[in-house]
């Protein structure tokens, strides 16, 4: 009986305390569910902020909004606009961890649709936003941009986005001149309009590794520190599609990278690259490591950053003040159209023997080249001072020569005769390696 007793004690002992888990756990799916709002009101809207929530737009609202320090929010437009009230300063304001997904749009007519502050974190995910009178985003903080975001103004008298300070207190909304370094990454998206696309100034750094960059007032970047594009397509109908410039090693740098991406200046690549910021000092440097670039670049002397060219391939010539003196620069025409390239000696003379064909010609500018293997007809110019050789040929400064296609090539040997019985058994091989058994095994 005793033991029973006990038994029965240590049971409902159990089962209180599963229960009292089942509530508990019962409790904490309502709070999960409870952080996950949808607001049709700009009151709604400003509770649940303060609450940090998952948000999702119930409609279209009008109001101004800032997420706390400390508070960590994700804003789903979910197809609706949220719109900044009329002649109130920007529409987010974000000193929190802001994420905000779309479709859907964010509209200022005043200041700027995000507002990233120092020390807060801001990812766009989605969404259309656009500004009447001021920067459309202006970043102080940290912040991502991925495909699928698109970024417009209406303005030509701001920049589209602004990353970094620009050294002016109420520009700058009131925060520490360089507090921190304002990280801007861009994984793609479509970015249009503005004084400039993208501003990188003070203290910024910049990072684009794809997306659509398009501008008709001015460049669609402008460097003052730090930025490196590995990818993306920029283009402008008139001027330069890029601007660079230096004040200092500290705030203003002017470092400028780029390894990959399609670039066309004004005038369908007929105008300059490169443009030089106003107040622009003597210095920083703007190295090209790779991309695709229709527009004019000058001699070293023109530009008062040092301009070092590595690699990429160019619609016009490149003079040699710019190029790395280690590659290897060579031009391909084919009829009226001449691309010119520059790189290591193998990849260039690689590219140009594979793109090649009757009646074209390469002209190598500086550096080293091999050729082999291309095909007959093509004149091959040494313009430069270092070794050309073609097909184990050597051309000499100011020679040419025209391939015969021959090189390495060697007539077939006959197949070697074999008795009737060792054919027979070939072909009856070769048919069982083709059915599925067989060649799954070999494949």
């Amino acid at each position: 009986m005793g033991g029973f007793f006990m038994q029965k004690i240590r049971r409902n002992k159990f089962m209180a305390t599963l229960l009292t888990l089942v509530m508990a756990l019962s409790l904490l799916s309502v709070t999960a569910f409870a952080e996950e709002k949808t607001v049709t009101t700009a009151e709604e809207l400003k509770n649940a902020i303060a609450d940090g929530n998952t948000i999702t737009l119930g409609g279209s609202i009008t109001a101004n909004i800032e997420i706390p320090t400390g508070a960590t929010v994700v804003l789903n437009l979910n197809g609706y606009t949220l719109t900044g009230e009329t002649g109130v300063q920007d529409v987010v304001s974000n000193k929190g961890v802001l994420t905000v997904e779309g479709p859907g749009k964010i509209v200022a007519p005043k200041g700027g649709a995000i507002v990233n502050y120092p020390g807060a974190t801001a990812v766009l995910n989605g969404g259309e936003y656009n500004a009447e009178k001021w920067y459309t985003i202006k970043n102080m903080g940290d912040m991502e941009i991925y495909e699928g975001v698109s970024i417009s103004a209406e303005t030509g008298s701001s920049s589209l986005i602004a990353n970094g300070w620009y050294g002016d207190n109420a520009t700058d909304r009131g925060t520490t001149y360089g507090a921190n370094a304002a990280n801007l990454t861009i994984h793609g998206g479509s970015f249009s309009g503005g004084m400039n696309t993208v501003k990188n100034d003070d203290y910024g750094v910049l990072e684009i590794k794809d997306g659509s960059f398009e501008n008709t007032k001015g460049p669609t970047i402008l460097n003052w520190n730090e930025t490196t594009i590995s990818g993306g397509n920029f283009s402008v109908p008139s001027g330069h599609v890029l601007a660079y410039g230096y004040l200092d090693d500290v705030a203003d740098k002017g470092q400028f990278t780029i390894k990959g991406g399609v670039f066309t200046s004004g005038n369908g690549g007929e105008d300059s690259l490169f443009g030089v910021g106003e107040s622009n000092k003597e210095g920083g440097k703007v190295l090209i490591d790779g991309g695709q670039f229709s527009g004019k670049l000058y001699t070293q002397a023109d530009y008062k950053a040092q301009i070092v060219v590595s690699q990429g391939t160019f619609a016009s010539k490149v003079d040699t003040s710019l190029i790395d003196a280690s590659k290897t620069a060579a031009s391909l025409t084919s009829g009226e159209n001449t691309t010119y390239y520059i790189g290591n000696a193998e990849s260039i003379a690689q590219t140009l023997a594979d793109a090649a064909k009757e009646g074209d010609s390469i002209t190598v500018q500086q550096g080293n080249a091999s050729f082999a293997g291309i095909v007959a007809g093509v004149e091959v110019k040494n313009e430069g001072e270092g070794q050309v050789v073609v097909d184990d040929v050597s051309v000499e400064k100011g020679q040419s020569t025209t391939t015969t296609g021959s090189a390495g090539t060697e007539p077939e040997p006959e197949p070697e005769s074999k008795p009737e019985s060792d054919r027979d058994e070939e072909e009856e091989f070769g048919k069982v390696e083709w059915d599925g058994f067989r060649f799954q095994q070999h494949g």
